[in-house]
């Protein structure tokens, strides 16, 4: 669906059940996502089923982003994925730089590890 249709939707949909009710759909969401993915991780729910809830959840983010401006939200996600990107070529130089060497991992350097971790943080 495009775009502007969508957003003529998540307005819509803002309009009919009010911000509040909205909010309280994200968390609902959010609840059956992590209990989808928790039980994909285990083998007890299908792909499919993780993929459903997860589009849930997008479309809900996405109309709490309409509903509080959602230029803003672009620009800090950008902002974050720019953030990853540095991590990720940071960790990329380093260990670029220490192929080869044998280091001990009691004298080996954590920020490798901690930027790894995949956190995006503030």
């Amino acid at each position: 669906m495009e775009k502007e249709k969508r957003f003529e939707l998540y307005k819509q949909a803002i309009e009919k059940w009010g911000e509040e009710a909205q909010v309280k759909m994200l968390y609902e969401e959010c609840g059956e996502l992590i209990a989808a993915v928790a039980q994909f991780s285990r083998g007890r729910t299908s792909h499919h089923d993780v993929m459903t809830e997860l589009a849930d959840v997008s479309i809900m983010v996405e109309q709490l982003a309409t509903m509080m401006n959602y230029d803003d939200f672009e620009v800090e996600k950008d902002r974050k994925l720019m953030r990853l990107k540095e991590k990720l070529d940071r960790c990329e130089a380093k260990m670029a730089a220490e192929k080869g060497k044998k280091i001990p991992f009691s004298e080996r350097d954590a920020t490798v590890d901690n930027e790894w971790s995949g956190t995006l943080g503030d």
